[in-house]
């Protein structure tokens, strides 16, 4: 048979308005600021609750930081969705070496209580 026609292009809309590109850069900003400050966690995060605010902080951080990823993918603002999830793998780092020597690598003076 005959050649099939080409597809029609499909024309792009408009892209992100300055308020869009704002609020991604802002929450990215956020982000990359929290993960920075959290090696520095101002209490002792051995056992107990302080531990489980520390966790609690890191999976804030995380969901954070995948929220900031879906609307920089969605803006299209690659260097915003990289910084995204170069905070998401900084975040799951701090969480790694707070749970693993608890759960996979036990060790006597860790433990997830303070009895």
């Amino acid at each position: 048979g005959a050649p099939a026609a080409p597809a029609p292009r499909a024309v792009p809309g408009p892209g992100p308005s300055r308020a869009e590109l704002f609020g991604v850069w802002f929450r990215v900003a956020l982000i990359v600021a929290l993960a920075g400050a959290m090696p520095f966690w101002p209490f002792v995060k051995r056992c107990g609750g302080d531990l489980a605010l520390f966790l609690g902080a890191l999976a804030a951080l995380g969901l954070g930081a995948v929220g900031a990823a879906v609307a920089s993918w969605r803006t299209r603002r690659a260097g915003a969705h990289l910084l995204a999830l170069l905070v998401l793998a900084w975040t799951l780092a701090l969480a790694a070496a707070e749970v693993l020597p608890r759960a996979v690598w036990p060790q006597p003076n860790l433990t997830w209580s303070c009895e």
